[in-house]
């Protein structure tokens, strides 16, 4: 029979214990066996993600069309899967929207697989981010600020892209192509991405406040 006393306490707790037993400070017998509760607060994501998240941020900012970047920053598989926040994938939701651009380019060339409907394009409720933007999320009242902004350029996102496949399909081939890549779609695809990675990163930091 084992002489072993079980103790439960939250993570934060378990932390606190061990480091103590680290530095002899912690008079807890050594028969304690601890089974650790999660945490209540929100989940913790790795670093690397956050730091994938901060990293797309910065790169937004670029207001000369010759800092844009011009290639998504690569995240890895295991990390993509947990870029989900308040029942979104992010990392899925900017893939979405970067994607774009490769498809207007070969919209613009007359190389695209598929026409474009420039209706459904112009319509920002119609994407996944969209819909969860419009009627799925449940963003606390301290980052509203943000939200309303990622609202604001997402639907933007999605008027430019439709005028740059307008502009396509009339045959204005290099204004489209000079907007994809250094004009006002260039500027509002990464408008869009930083706006979502800051709302990534807000609604996933450490944070304890109710």
């Amino acid at each position: 029979m084992s002489n072993h006393v079980v103790v439960s306490m939250d993570h934060q707790a378990w932390q606190a214990g061990y480091a103590a037993g680290l530095r002899g400070m912690s008079s807890i017998s050594p028969h304690v066996r601890f089974n650790v509760i999660p945490s209540r607060n929100k989940p913790e994501h790795p670093m690397p993600l956050r730091t994938f998240f901060s990293k797309l941020l910065d790169r937004s900012k670029a207001t000369d069309s010759d800092a844009l970047p011009s290639d998504p920053l690569a995240l890895d598989s295991d990390l993509a899967t947990q870029s989900e926040a308040q029942g979104l994938n992010f990392y899925t939701a900017i893939q979405a929207h970067q994607s774009w651009k490769r498809r207007l380019i070969q919209y613009a060339q007359g190389e695209a697989n598929a026409p474009i409907d420039i209706e459904q394009l112009r319509c920002d409720t119609c994407c996944e981010l969209g819909d969860w933007l419009h009627n799925r999320a449940q963003v606390p009242r301290r980052y509203f600020g943000v939200f309303e902004r990622l609202i604001e350029d997402h639907a933007q996102f999605h008027r430019v892209a439709a005028d740059v496949a307008l502009q396509a399909q009339r045959g204005q081939r290099e204004q489209a192509l000079q907007a994809i890549t250094r004009g006002e779609f260039a500027k509002q695809s990464a408008k869009v991405v930083g706006t979502l990675s800051e709302m990534f990163l807000a609604l996933t930091e450490t944070d304890t406040r109710t």
